[in-house]
């Protein structure tokens, strides 16, 4: 047995080849697909107790559809020492043929739920020999620790009394076969970073913004350059650097709040430093009230996490020094609170951008375009090899795609097809939408260089294309994540899986 400390300290992991049937657990996690068909797992454990399970399924108890789940206390025949597990818990998988990754996660969430409600926090899982096709035991262990820690997640800090009713897993056990055993550790290895960042990103965006503010995030990143201090430098940029620096818009979003706005830029040399850097920028909206064009009421709470694509992208940075990845890695956060006031923002105001162009402001709840046209106009100055930007942008992107996949928009096929990849292997999928000339036309001003609101629609693409005036000629891809960052239960962490995968990728 060999055993893995997560960097979740809730969770603790081992991995065995020994015989199944041998292994000493308060509970073992078999697979049963519909139509009684029993995993291989489940065949052998249905072998050693005299065909219990086999037995068991014939009262028409468990169907095998995914989402049901049953507790076996004391399988019938069972002889002394034939097993060893105290209980065995029947997970439907649905039908076999048809297991993808997205039923592999509800099988892991529905199994961890169901280990909750029994007050289990110790169990084998024997769920590695489901066949799912075209991926390998790396892959499903990976997404085994990603599912975990999503479905253990609660927001609590906060409460003042700790849910009594509340079991999270603490110590699983996942079998596999010698043969995969460096597969599965890695997939444990990588599944751990991923989890641990992807749960730092949730709870940074479910955090108050009377709490995150552009300051805290400043704090967050000046905490994790102390952390690693001789792998990442440091850079806050206050109001008073930024005024110098012609921050106009980003500074012109912040104009009508009491918190002051941050510019961050953290670096990670992982690799020769002849070699460009990659460039990771993320919208840090800690609070949008929508300014002086101000958002309905209704669910304004929410906008909390209009910094989500900050915190994504603080917490991917980590994970890659984390993996000392041997590439150069630099990380953008402008950040701002966006409220009304005297000082804001007004429609119809021009302001010039740090890059010289001047915006017409339509809408001051188009915000998110605006602090992110100077970040990457910083980034353009450092002359990295590509550029990515990510952002809970606009409402549209959700009528286009709703929550399940993150809009895609590029000037450079070949960088998007690396992400778009990235989203497959990790299973945090994204989808290209259109950036052509003709939507360029919606954002032209009569009275500036560029206006910050489309006419006629589109308005996801049209404030791509407001971005895009922005890169020149660097390749660059930016992913609205208004849907898939953010849900009814908060924030989701997404897209970290992608964002780590791609740096990953990267590395090589």
């Amino acid at each position: 047995m060999e055993l893995f400390l997560n960097a979740n300290p809730f969770l603790t992991l081992s991995v065995v080849t020994s015989e199944l049937h041998t292994l000493s657990t308060p509970c073992l996690v078999l697979g049963i697909f519909e139509e009684n068909k029993l995993s291989e797992s489940a065949l052998l454990i249905d072998r050693h107790t005299d065909h219990s399970i086999t037995k068991f399924l014939e009262h028409g108890d468990h169907n095998g559809t995914i989402g049901r789940s049953t507790m076996i206390y004391h399988p019938h025949g069972i002889q002394k020492n034939d097993i060893q597990a105290k209980r065995i818990l029947l997970i439907g998988c649905g039908k076999a043929a048809d297991l993808n990754e997205t039923k592999w996660v509800k099988i892991i969430r529905h199994m961890t739920e169901a280990l909750s409600n029994h007050g289990l926090q110790e169990a084998t899982c024997a769920l590695l020999d489901l066949p799912l096709k075209n991926r390998d035991a790396k892959f499903k262990a990976r997404l085994i620790i990603q599912a975990i820690s999503t479905e253990n997640y609660r927001f609590a800090e906060f409460k003042s009394k700790p849910d009594i009713h509340y079991h999270p897993l603490k110590n699983l056990t996942l079998h596999t076969l010698e043969s995969e055993l460096a597969l599965v550790k890695t997939g444990i290895q990588e599944g751990q970073i991923i989890a641990e960042a992807t749960t730092k990103t949730r709870h940074l965006g479910n955090l108050p913004s009377n709490i995150c503010t552009p300051k805290y995030l400043s704090k967050q990143a000046l905490s994790l350059a102390k952390q690693y201090p001789t792998k990442i430098k440091a850079k806050i940029y206050g109001e008073k650097e930024l005024t110098d620096m012609g921050m106009n818009c980003l500074l012109g979003v912040g104009k009508g709040s009491r918190e002051e706005t941050q510019l961050i830029v953290l670096n990670y040399e992982g690799a020769d430093l002849s070699m460009a850097p990659h460039v990771i920028i993320g919208k840090g909206v800690t609070f949008d009230s929508g300014g002086i064009s101000i958002k309905p009421r209704q669910n304004m709470g929410d906008m909390k996490m209009d910094m989500c694509g900050a915190a994504s992208v603080l917490s991917s940075f980590e994970a890659a020094v984390c993996l000392n990845l041997p590439i150069n890695l630099i990380a953008i956060i402008p950040a701002a609170e966006n409220m009304p006031d005297g000082n804001a923002l007004q429609p119809g105001n021009i302001i010039k951008s740090h890059q010289g162009i001047f915006v017409e402001i339509l809408d001051t709840d188009a915000e998110g375009r605006l602090i992110l046209a100077d970040a990457i106009s910083h980034a353009t100055g450092l002359k990295p090899q590509s550029i990515l930007t990510t952002a809970t942008l606009t409402g549209a992107i959700i009528t286009a795609l709703g929550h399940h996949l993150t809009g895609l928009f590029t000037n450079n096929q070949k960088l998007a097809d690396k992400i778009m990849q990235a989203g497959l292997e990790s299973h945090d999928g994204a989808w290209q939408m259109p950036l052509n000339d003709l939507y360029q036309e919606q954002i032209n001003s009569s009275v500036a260089d560029i206006a910050n609101l489309g006419k006629d629609g589109a308005n996801s693409i049209t404030a791509a294309a407001f971005l895009s005036r922005f890169v020149k000629d660097i390749p660059w891809v930016h992913l609205d994540i208004a849907g898939t960052a953010m849900s009814a239960q908060g924030a989701t962490g997404r897209p970290v899986p992608l964002l780590i995968q791609y740096l990953m990728d990267l590395a090589g």
